[in-house]
């Protein structure tokens, strides 16, 4: 990684992010990543190492940094006041993605329990299997279908929500309001259920 000019003050380099120069973003990206690698690695534990990519996380919280920069949302006296705020938001981004794995995984744990509690365990093992090439096939055909005539935002909604972000998760990811989000799952639900009246109906 090269190193960021000494000279130029990150204040200076904020405004003019928020005129849409690349360059100063280029320059603040170098200056503070892997500073910020570095501290969301040290609020990992080793079971979430495996799972969430530090430098992922870090290109997600410039994402969203310029994007907010751009609209104006922050105003800087000094640098140490920039660096305050990249931490702040890597630490919430880091926390919530935690929060979303964890929950995730007891919501599965729970469900796996109650199903084998319902099902027996041989019955539960033949349906809880990995899905074949051909229900996957199936599935992506599926969402094709119904998500064919979105945008790739609009696409990447419907992907995060299968992947079971929360919306406030999946507004943020993207940069709108969890209004939109809502409006475009609806949409696809709305269409889902045409779809499963339409295959239901008789002729």
């Amino acid at each position: 990684m090269n190193t960021p000019p000494a000279d130029e003050d990150s204040v200076d380099l904020v405004n003019r992010c928020r005129e849409g120069d690349q360059d100063a973003e280029a320059i603040l990206f170098a200056r503070y990543a892997r500073r910020l690698v570095a501290l969301a690695q040290s609020r990992l534990s080793k079971k979430f190492s495996r799972r969430l990519d530090p430098e992922d996380v870090v290109q997600s919280v410039f994402k969203s940094f310029f994007v907010r920069v751009g609209d104006g949302q922050f105003e800087f006296s000094e640098s140490g006041d920039l660096w305050s705020l990249l931490a702040r938001i890597t630490t919430n981004k880091l926390n919530r993605k935690i929060e979303h794995h964890t929950a995730a995984k007891r919501q599965v744990d729970k469900e796996q329990a109650a199903n084998k509690d319902d099902l027996g365990g041989a019955a539960y093992e033949a349906i809880s299997r990995e899905p074949s090439p051909e229900d996957v096939l199936i599935l992506e055909e599926e969402i094709e279908g119904l998500t064919g005539d979105m945008n790739a935002q609009q696409r990447q909604i419907v992907e995060l929500r299968l992947q079971g972000y929360l919306l406030e998760e999946i507004a943020e990811e993207v940069m709108r309001s969890e209004r939109t989000v809502r409006r475009i799952l609806d949409r696809v639900k709305n269409r889902l259920k045409e779809r499963l009246d339409s295959a239901i109906s008789p002729d």
